[in-house]
């Protein structure tokens, strides 16, 4: 679809129902031209973000669980998310189940999986409830739609799965709902990402409030050369220059070993500051979060990574020797 027979209007107040929703948003799904127009626009950035999910998490997952006889997209809007895992190949499954409250977006999501992957068995439509075998939940941009009651029947259904995959927008609301259902997994659940420790959530102390677990994913570089992208970001108002993103994965504590958190690395966080000589960065620790400064003279490098803060950053207490770093928990 070019940009100009995309409605742009459309797609922009379905932008902002997004950006605005309290938990109450109604099925929006109204007809496949807005599945269609969206699934080319702010669907392809939520297929970015999965894409980087995937690229550094893929080894850090144990090989039982990258390949499973079902994954479940819930949620699933157009497929992105499991259309997104199929053409990375890191992981791998036998059948795949796509879910979602409207009857229309779940018909649209199987035929775009059919017709990018005509190979893949995809599973009968069914409610969740009745699966009774293991299985790879994948989650997608859905927190800020859901009202409480809701939430809390997903935490159940995450507590069945063998392996959760659940990737967010990097904003405040949804982060912090992440890290609140993180603790709610961390009883029953290895977490695999983005902590590198089993510890509860430093973001959560009270002094965090102005914190939040998010980093930068990567941007395709053929996108900044697109008539297309710079036309969509104009009419959608977004800063194609930036992809925040938060995530959660997590797997079946027996299927899923707890690493020794000694000598485990400093997760840094987005949102670094630079300024001319030094940055302030913001870590995760199992300690807690931490926050600290860095002289750009003693490591350019390790300068230019903490003002990155894409998924894959970390270092060592080491690494980071000569930083000012006050404990924030």
């Amino acid at each position: 679809m070019p940009s100009d027979a995309i409605d742009w209007k459309k797609i922009k107040a379905l932008r902002s129902s997004f950006l605005h929703a309290q938990g109450d948003l109604a099925d929006y799904w109204k007809d496949e031209a807005l599945l269609t127009a969206y699934d080319q626009t702010l669907a392809q950035r939520i297929g970015w973000k999965w894409r980087a999910v995937l690229d550094v998490m893929v080894e850090r997952i144990p090989e039982a669980l990258r390949s499973m006889p079902l994954w479940v997209d819930w949620g699933c809007g157009t497929g992105i998310a499991s259309r997104t895992l199929l053409a990375h190949g890191g992981l791998r499954c036998d059948e795949l189940l796509t879910y979602d409250r409207s009857a229309r977006a779940q018909r649209f999501a199987q035929a775009r999986l059919r017709a990018e992957f005509p190979k893949q068995k995809l599973a009968e439509p069914q409610h969740v409830s009745q699966i009774d075998r293991p299985f790879v939940l994948l989650i997608s941009h859905v927190l800020s739609e859901m009202p409480p009651a809701a939430r809390a029947e997903l935490v159940q259904l995450c507590n069945r799965a063998s392996l959760i995959v659940w990737v967010e927008a990097g904003r405040t609301l949804e982060s912090r709902g992440l890290s609140e259902i993180r603790e709610q997994l961390r009883a029953r659940k290895t977490i695999l990402g983005p902590c590198l420790h089993q510890e509860p959530c430093g973001i959560l102390a009270q002094d965090q409030n102005e914190n939040w677990c998010h980093f930068q994913a990567p941007i395709p570089q053929e996108v900044f050369r697109s008539a297309f992208w710079k036309t969509c970001s104009q009419e959608l108002g977004f800063d194609l220059r930036r992809l925040p993103v938060s995530y959660l994965v997590a797997a079946q504590a027996e299927l899923a070993p707890q690493a020794s958190d000694q000598e485990v690395p400093w997760r840094i966080l987005g949102g670094s500051r630079a300024y001319k000589a030094f940055c302030r960065w913001t870590a995760c620790t199992p300690q807690g979060i931490l926050e600290g400064e860095f002289l750009k003279r003693r490591s350019r490098a390790v300068f230019q990574g903490l003002i990155d803060s894409d998924l894959a950053t970390q270092y060592t207490r080491e690494e980071l020797e000569g930083s000012s770093s006050t404990p924030q928990d």
